[in-house]
């Protein structure tokens, strides 16, 4: 191999060896896991943080009211994809829910107890450090179950005797989708919203 040949190919192999150390920095930087859904049930606000192996503790962000992913490694997320079930009862303004999944940056759940006091629950984007992640608040504290191993954690918002009366997706632009439920679909644990970040 002549010093030219020679020289070309340990250019090259440097150049390599830059572009891969730059896409691991990238990697390491913006985190490389998918994040698993945030699993919203009925019976007050329950929210599971994944499902399956993919479940994750939560963390509290500043205070009780206030919740993050206890996921270090996952990525930037940058909206929802937001599905949900059993939405028959009323909403306003008065729409039918789509059975396609929404997407949005902002998910809004409301509460009603039985005696008609509202409240909400946000779901939406907040920084840890530089990068978007998934934020949970609450009015008042939310009580926290830590999971076992790839359980997930679960966040429960419990003003009272009551359930899960609307939900609202909302995008960047202000449009706006809402989905209405009954006390009797929303008084079982079964799942209502399913909370997807996307990266």
């Amino acid at each position: 191999m002549t010093t030219r040949v020679k020289i070309a190919a340990v250019a090259a192999v440097s150049a390599g060896l830059i572009a891969l150390g730059a896409f691991a920095v990238s990697v390491f930087r913006d985190g490389d896991q998918d994040r698993g859904p945030i699993i919203v049930r009925g019976g007050s606000i329950r929210m599971e943080n994944g499902e399956g192996n993919n479940g994750k503790k939560w963390k509290e962000n500043g205070n009780k009211k206030s919740w993050r992913s206890d996921h270090s490694h996952g990525a930037a997320a940058v909206s929802f994809t937001v599905g949900v079930s059993q939405a028959t009862g009323p909403a306003a303004p008065s729409s039918p829910c789509p059975s396609m999944a929404m997407t949005g940056t902002k998910v809004v759940i409301e509460y009603t107890t039985d005696p008609g006091v509202k409240s909400q629950v946000t779901v939406s984007l907040g920084l840890d450090g530089s990068k978007p992640v998934p934020q949970v608040d609450a009015p008042v504290d939310m009580t926290h179950t830590p999971g076992a191993g790839t359980t997930p954690g679960v966040l429960v918002y419990d003003p009272g005797k009551g359930w899960i009366s609307n939900v609202t997706i909302s995008d960047d632009k202000g449009a706006q989708q809402l989905c209405g439920f009954t006390k009797a679909a929303s008084d079982s644990h079964a799942e209502l919203i399913r909370i997807k970040p996307n990266r």
